[in-house]
C-alpha cells in the first residue's frame, strides 16, 4: 500500500491552524490584514504564495512550500488542497492530479524516484480503482488496482521482453482465468494461481503444438491431449509436457500406438500399428521395438505373414521358425569361405549382347544389410527388368542381408568395382547401356552406406563410384541412387552420356527404409508405380517425383526433393534403344521416345 499525501496533510492542517492563530496574535505574521494577500510566511519556516479567502483560509490558486524542499502547487479550498494540484515529496516522489479535502482523490499521476509511474484513480489519498503502472525496463500494467496500488482484478501487463498477460490478478500476482503470451509466441490460456499457470487450460507453441488439459507450474501434468502442427495426437497422462505413463498416439500417416510411454516415447508394453498397416505387440524402449514381441504384416512379405521375435532397439535379432536371422558369426564364417565363389559365379553368368542393337546391363546394389527393405527392392527390380528389358543374363546383384546370404554376393567396394569392370569387358562399351541402381542409407560425408552384421565394410563415396565408372570406359549410363543426401553423387558422376537420378537432394533425407517395408519411397514410386507404363526413364522419374511429393505432404514430412540430371545425348541414345527393344516373349516393348 502506497500512501502518498496523508503524512503531509497534518503539516498542511498545522500550517492553516497557525494561520488562523497568527491573524489574531502578535506572534506570527507581520502586517496581517483580513484581506487576500499573495505571500505568507509561517513560524515553522513554511511559505505560502497565492490567494486566501475573506476568512483568511488558503483558497484558489497557490503554492505552499516547506523548508524540507517539499511543496504543493495547485488549487486550495477552505485551507485544504482541493481541485487540481502537484505535490512534491522531499524524497522526490511527485503526485499530480485531483485533490479533495486535502487528500489525493480522482484521476492522478505519481512518479516515483526509481522511475516507476502510476496513472489512474485515487481514493482518499490511496491508489485504488482503474490505473496504469509503468515500470521502466520491466513492464506496463493497465487494469484494476486495489487500495494501496497492487494489481487486483482484471487487467493486462505487457513486459519489456515482449511477453504479455491478459486476465485476472490477485494481490499483484497472476490469478484466475487469463492468457499469457511469451516473447517467442508460446501461449498459455486457462487458470493461473500465484503467478503460475496451474489448473485447467491449454498451451501452444511451435515445438509442442497444442496441449489441452491439466497443468502445474507452466507444464502439462495430468490428463491431457497434445496435437502437433501436423495433426499428430497424443492422449493420456502427461508430465513436463510429455506423455508419460499410459497413453495413446494417433498419427496422421496412419500410425497408431496404445500402451506405455516415457517422456513422449513408446516405452514398456504396447500395441503398435505402423503407417503401412503392420502390427506389433510387445516391448518398447525409447520409441523403438525392444525385447520380445509379435509382428504381423498387413500383407505377407518374403512368404511370411506373422512371427514372434526379439528386437534390439528396433532391429530384429531373433525370430521363430518363420523368420531366419543369421548371427554375426554365421555371416562372417560364410562370407570368408563363399563370397568369392558367389561373386565369380554371378559375373560368369553375364552374356554378351546383341551386336545389331544396344542392350541394357544391370547392376543392382542393396548396401545396408541390417534392414531387409533394400534386399526386397533389389529382388523386385530383378524380376521387373527381366520381364521388361530381358536382363536375365545381363545382370549382377550385390546384396547385404542378415536373412539370406547364400544366393547373392555381398555389396562391398571391391565387389562393386569388380562387377563394373567385368560388365564393361562383356558389353559393347560404346553402344550398350549400363544401368546401375544402388539402394541403402546415405550420409553427406561418406556417401552410400555399406553395412553387414558380422562384417565391417567401408562406405562407398561418390568420388570412388565416379572413379570406377570413368576407369571402366562405359559410355552410356543410367545411374539411380536411392539414399539420403544422394544428390551429392551427381557432381562426381555427370557427363554428357549419363542420365542420373537420385532419391533426394544433396542436403535432404529420403524416406521409407524401415525393415518391414517392401520398398523405399523412391523405389516404390519409380519402379513399382511408374516405370512399367512410362514411355521413358525420364518420364517415370517425373511421375515418381510427383507421387513422392504427395506422399511426403500427406504424412507431413520434410520433402526429399529427388534430383535428375540428363542430356540430349543420353536421351537420344535411350530413344534408339527403346525403339529396338524386344521383350523375352519376342514382342516389341511399347513406349515412345526417351
Amino acid at each position: 500500500m502506497r500512501k502518498l499525501i496523508l503524512p503531509f496533510l497534518w503539516v498542511v492542517i498545522g500550517a492553516l491552524s497557525a494561520l488562523l492563530v497568527f491573524t489574531q496574535t502578535e506572534w506570527g505574521l507581520q502586517n496581517v490584514k483580513p484581506i487576500k494577500i499573495t505571500e505568507l510566511s509561517f513560524a515553522n519556516g513554511s511559505r505560502y504564495i497565492g490567494s486566501i479567502d475573506d476568512s483568511g483560509l488558503l483558497s484558489g490558486k497557490g503554492k505552499l512550500l516547506w523548508d524540507n524542499a517539499s511543496y504543493y502547487e495547485g488549487d486550495f479550498k477552505d485551507g485544504l488542497f482541493d481541485g487540481y494540484g502537484k505535490f512534491v515529496h522531499p524524497s522526490g516522489v511527485i503526485h499530480e492530479g485531483g485533490y479533495s479535502i486535502g487528500l489525493a482523490h480522482g484521476a492522478g499521476k505519481v512518479t516515483f524516484v526509481n522511475g516507476d509511474i502510476y496513472e489512474g484513480e485515487f481514493v482518499k489519498d490511496e491508489i485504488e480503482g482503474q490505473g496504469k503502472w509503468t515500470l521502466p525496463g520491466h513492464s506496463v500494467y493497465i487494469g484494476d488496482v486495489k487500495r494501496g496500488g497492487g494489481r487486483h482484478g482484471k487487467g493486462q501487463i505487457v513486459y519489456d521482453s515482449g511477453s504479455k498477460y491478459t486476465g485476472g490478478f490477485r494481490d499483484g500476482l497472476l490469478s484466475g482465468q487469463g492468457v499469457y503470451t511469451s516473447a517467442d509466441g508460446e501461449v498459455y490460456s486457462g487458470e493461473f494461481n500465484k503467478d503460475d499457470f496451474t489448473g485447467l487450460g491449454s498451451f501452444s507453441s511451435k515445438d509442442y503444438g497444442i496441449i489441452v488439459g491439466k497443468f502445474d507450474k507452466w507444464s502439462a501434468k495430468g490428463n491431457a491431449i497434445r496435437t502437433d502442427s501436423k495433426g499428430n495426437q497424443w492422449k493420456g497422462w502427461f508430465v513436463d509436457n510429455y506423455l508419460h505413463g499410459e497413453g495413446e498416439y494417433i498419427g496422421v500417416d496412419g500410425e497408431h500406438y496404445k500402451g506405455d510411454f516415457e517422456y513422449g516415447y513408446y516405452n514398456g508394453k504396447g500395441n503398435l500399428t505402423d503407417s503401412d498397416g503392420n502390427q506389433y505387440r510387445g516391448n518398447f524402449s525409447q520409441g523403438e521395438k525392444d525385447g520380445s514381441g509379435k509382428f504381423e504384416y498387413k500383407e505377407a512379405i518374403d512368404g511370411v505373414k506373422k512371427f514372434s521375435g526379439k528386437w534390439d532397439y528396433g532391429r530384429l535379432i531373433e525370430g521363430d521358425s518363420n523368420v531366419v536371422i543369421l548371427s554375426s558369426d554365421e555371416i562372417a564364417e560364410f562370407s570368408l569361405y563363399n563370397q568369392q565363389r558367389l561373386l565369380t559365379e554371378s559375373l560368369e553368368n553375364i552374356s554378351s549382347g546383341n551386336p545389331d542393337r544396344p542392350d541394357l546391363y544391370l547392376l543392382g546394389i542393396a548396401g545396408w544389410g541390417r534392414q531387409e527393405v533394400f534386399r526386397r527392392e533389389i529382388n523386385y527390380i530383378e524380376m521387373q527388368f527381366e520381364r521388361l528389358f530381358g536382363t536375365a543374363d545381363r545382370s549382377v546383384f550385390l546384396v547385404n542381408s542378415q536373412r539370406n546370404i547364400q544366393n547373392r554376393p555381398l555389396a562391398t567396394i571391391t565387389s562393386i568395382e569388380k562387377s563394373i569392370h567385368h560388365i564393361a569387358k562383356v558389353m559393347d562399351k560404346d553402344e550398350d547401356i549400363f544401368f546401375l541402381y544402388a539402394t541403402s542409407h546415405g550420409s553427406k560425408e561418406n556417401g552410400l552406406s555399406l553395412g553387414h552384421k558380422g562384417v565391417a565394410l567401408p562406405d562407398l563415396s561418390a568420388q570412388a563410384l565416379g572413379d570406377m565408372l570413368k576407369k571402366s570406359g562405359i559410355k552410356h549410363k543410367v545411374i539411380v541412387i536411392s539414399a539420403c543426401y544422394s544428390g551429392g553423387f551427381i557432381e562426381y558422376l555427370e557427363d554428357e552420356y549419363s542420365l542420373i537420378m537420385t532419391s533426394s537432394a544433396a542436403d535432404k533425407t529420403s524416406f521409407g527404409c524401415s525393415d518391414n517395408r517392401l520398398f523405399t519411397y523412391f523405389g516404390k514410386a519409380f519402379f513399382e508405380k511408374t516405370l512399367e507404363n512410362a514411355s521413358s526413364f525420364v518420364r517415370a522419374f517425373s511421375q515418381a517425383e510427383a507421387l513422392i511429393k504427395k506422399w511426403e505432404k500427406d504424412k507431413g514430412i520434410t520433402p526429399s526433393e529427388p534430383v535428375i540430371y540428363t542430356t540430349k545425348v543420353i536421351e537420344s541414345h535411350l530413344k534408339k534403344w527403346r525403339e529396338t527393344l524386344i521383350n523375352p516373349n519376342g514382342r516389341k516393348v511399347v513406349g515412345s521416345s526417351q
